[in-house]
């Protein structure tokens, strides 16, 4: 009896844990399709931290990172995408990038670039956690091959305040961007797996028949004829 309870039971916790999660897209994106600005292309690293309140108030799993971009000649190295949460908010973001860059940094992305043009999408090598609650969002972009002109990769650019950027330009010079001129980006992200108010009642229902069946094993082993 105990054995086929536990097996319901643990059937319960499976659905609980498989409840599927809702996609959604988080965008920074004013529909801007001018590429204008010889980002990622010219530069390397390239951090933009991105507000928290983008992303509402709940943890999310980051899937994938989209830029509108123009991608001409593209490197022949790897672009890598690196993500964590920030240090500092969009406001305060330090030309120092280490200083920037959160304790749970994650290589999201490595992949050489095809030619292209419009929304790329950077599929992510294993989902990013990201709780809004813990600070902004920092995405870096690292392009080994940077060279200062703009016939390899250009990109789209929004005006919102609620992102920054930090970066270098290759052979030359760091700066730091006030709020307000950013990646046009859209993440599309989905809800960490809540378990089921049906799947909870039954793992409790399943709880208490098989300490019910305990007890009356227990009494039957001590009962005497």
């Amino acid at each position: 009896m105990v054995k086929y309870l536990c097996a319901a039971l643990g059937a319960a916790s499976l659905f609980a844990i498989a409840a599927p999660a809702q996609a959604a897209t988080v965008a920074y994106d004013n529909g801007n399709t001018n590429t204008g600005d010889c980002t990622p292309g010219c530069t390397s690293p390239t951090q933009t931290v991105y507000s928290a309140s983008l992303f509402g108030s709940s943890p999310v799993n980051i899937n994938s990172v989209s830029l509108y971009l123009d991608i001409m000649n593209p490197p022949a190295t790897p672009i890598t995408f690196t993500l964590s949460t920030s240090k500092n908010p969009v406001g305060s973001l330090s030309g120092t990038y280490a200083d920037n860059t959160g304790s749970d940094a994650q290589l999201f992305y490595s992949g050489v670039l095809a030619p292209a043009t419009g929304w790329i999408t950077f599929t992510g090598i294993s989902p990013f956690h990201y709780d809004p609650n813990a600070g902004d969002l920092l995405v870096e972009i690292d392009n080994a091959s940077a060279s200062y002109d703009w016939s390899t990769i250009t990109s789209a650019y929004n005006y919102d305040p609620r992102a920054q950027r930090a970066f270098t330009i290759a052979s030359c010079c760091s700066f730091v961007d006030a709020p307000g001129y950013a990646f046009n980006t859209r993440f599309d992200v989905s809800a960490a797996p809540a378990p089921e108010p049906a799947s909870w009642a039954m793992m409790l229902g399943g709880f208490g028949l098989i300490g019910g069946a305990m007890r009356s094993r227990r009494k039957a082993a001590v009962s005497f004829a």
